[in-house]
């Protein structure tokens, strides 16, 4: 049977005696003939440490003791008890601290002489963590929190971290990239401006945090396109694109002439009515005619988009390109009305005086086409 040891050293009232059941070369065996009947040895597995002449140990004697193997003893969190002699036997070890279980505690709990060695961490140590992407931690609201150590190993929760979430139009670097608001967030959809000409048509847009409407296509100068460009409310306005229309009458022809050439309009017995009476414009666009001056067998002039002159006349001259109904762009109607009795053609964008026209013996016939009144 294999004995397990334990050391023993004696107390004296002023020091301690000697180390347990030990010679200088190393453990005094039982029975060790250089042994006192006070001195330490080495105690049996009943307990009792026999004097080695077979002697009871000193009444109230108090020794060093150790119940663990010997390897162990003193070392790391294994330490020394006590004995007491009593009756002429050594009691039992009280107070002796064996090897247990190794914990993650920094200590070397199982007393072998290394500590913590299958620990990855220390029992109720804190590191900093983050597990977002590499570069996001500390943009935007993106920061890195704590992770803590419980049975020897890193929980796998990293505690008050923030890591990237998705844009959101606010203000804020939601995805942690280093740009507030990047990717127009929320936006993209169709939306009205309520402005007018090109500006009208928008989508959202992120901006300064927050989504609005915002133009497609921005104001810029006008151009000859029937558009809003400068998004003013008036098209191609101010652009060279029209013409204008001088409006003159002469008693003799008994007719009113059209023209965009203000020193016709002031001679051939003609005078001057209107100056710019109405605007065509110089070339063509979507939706335009062509307005000619056709001259009838009686010599008076008329306007029509027919190049044929309806049948009725000689082609003279293109006055200018004029709108249709489609064309938009601020135009307005043009009127054309007949006299049978004077066989003259009148043409006007005014509604009162076709009106008029009419109570003196016009006829209304038709709209000629759609025209400007500003450049």
């Amino acid at each position: 049977m294999v004995r397990r040891r334990q050391a023993l050293v004696l107390l004296g009232p002023a020091m301690l005696l000697a180390c347990a059941g030990q010679s200088e070369e190393g453990v005094m065996p039982q029975g060790s003939k250089d042994a006192g009947p006070d001195s330490p040895t080495v105690i049996s597995d009943s307990g009792v440490f026999p004097s080695t002449d077979g002697g009871p140990c000193k009444q109230g004697a108090v020794g060093a003791c150790y119940s663990g193997l010997p390897s162990h003893q003193n070392v790391g969190e294994c330490k020394d008890g006590t004995t007491t002699c009593e009756g002429g036997k050594w009691g039992p070890c009280v107070g002796d601290t064996l090897p247990g279980v190794e914990v993650c505690n920094e200590k070397d709990d199982d007393c072998d002489g290394i500590t913590d060695e299958t620990c990855a961490c220390v029992d109720g140590k804190s590191r900093p963590c983050y597990s977002g992407p590499a570069g996001t931690e500390g943009n935007g609201p993106c920061a890195g929190g704590t992770q803590n150590c419980t049975g020897g190993s890193w929980e796998t929760l990293c505690i008050g971290e923030v890591t990237p979430g998705s844009e959101s139009c606010n203000g804020i670097d939601d995805d942690c990239d280093g740009t507030k608001d990047d990717g127009n967030p929320g936006g993209g959809a169709k939306c009205s401006t309520g402005q007018p000409g090109v500006c009208s048509a928008g989508s959202m847009t992120c901006t300064s945090g927050k989504l609005s409407c915002e133009p497609l296509t921005p104001a810029s100068g006008e151009k000859c396109n029937l558009l809003d460009d400068d998004c003013d409310d008036s098209c191609d306005e101010g652009a060279g694109c029209r013409v204008g229309v001088h409006r003159s009458w002469s008693g003799s022809v008994g007719a009113h002439l059209y023209t965009t050439n203000l020193g016709e309009a002031q001679s051939g017995g003609y005078t001057l009515e209107f100056q710019n009476f109405y605007y065509l414009y110089s070339a063509s666009q979507p939706g335009m005619a062509k307005f000619y001056r056709c001259i009838k067998t009686n010599g008076k002039p008329f306007y029509t988009t027919s190049s044929a002159c309806e049948g009725g006349g000689t082609n003279h001259s293109t006055l200018g390109y004029i709108g249709s109904a489609s064309t938009g762009c601020d135009s307005t109607p043009l009127y054309r009305l007949y006299a049978s009795s004077s066989g003259n053609h009148f043409y006007t964008p005014s509604t009162s005086e076709r009106d008029y026209a009419v109570t003196i013996g016009y006829k209304y016939e038709s709209i000629a086409g759609y025209v400007w009144k500003q450049p």
